[in-house]
């Protein structure tokens, strides 16, 4: 059911293959940690699972498209949590129950539709099969990743409030002192 039901699809590998997905988190992914990088960690464990499937283009097409989908949704997700946390707050439980559901149907549909335009690769193979079934609907799932992908690397952040802690004119002078400075000019001999 948490396949079938899944809002996200973080939430569909979880459900997925568990066995695959558990294996391959650790020997592929914490292997690649010398990489410093996790998505390049997670490039390469999704490149070792298109080998493992075999070498059609189709599986390298499916699996590159999951990397996407994923950081996508993930940066979305982060976008628009401002909106949607109030959403899921206890005290707010019968408030948004409709927004709510609303919110979790756009989810379940988006990743359904992500998840399953991605399968068309996985399940043709080979190129030119592949391309076929593309453009027989427009690449329209490539349009919308990508969109998406592109107007959240160009559109601004949501700025964050900053705190600023209130030094007294004393901590700056003791401060500058322990750095060996007297009012960031002058340097005092340590004794």
């Amino acid at each position: 059911i948490k396949f079938e039901f899944a809002t996200s699809l973080n939430q569909i590998v979880g459900a997925f293959n568990t066995n695959t997905n558990i294996w391959t988190k650790i020997y592929i992914f914490k292997r690649l940690i010398f990489l410093g990088n996790k998505n390049l960690s997670s490039l390469g464990a999704l490149l070792f699972l298109a080998l493992w499937h075999g070498v059609y283009s189709g599986y390298f097409i499916c699996f590159s498209l999951e990397y996407v989908d994923i950081e996508t949704e993930k940066r979305w997700v982060k976008r628009l949590e401002p909106y949607t946390k109030p959403l899921y707050d206890s005290k707010n439980e019968l408030k948004y129950k409709t927004i709510r559901g609303l919110h979790k149907f756009a989810c379940w549909f988006g990743q359904t539709c992500g998840l399953h335009y991605a399968m068309i690769s996985f399940e043709l193979l080979k190129w030119d099969k592949v391309v076929t079934a593309y453009n027989s609907v427009y690449w329209i799932g490539h349009i919308v990743v990508f969109t998406l992908l592109f107007a959240d690397m160009i559109l601004p952040k949501r700025r964050t409030k900053k705190t600023e802690k209130i030094i007294s004119l004393d901590e700056k002078v003791n401060n500058n002192v322990n750095n060996g400075y007297v009012n960031g000019t002058t340097k005092v001999k340590e004794q």
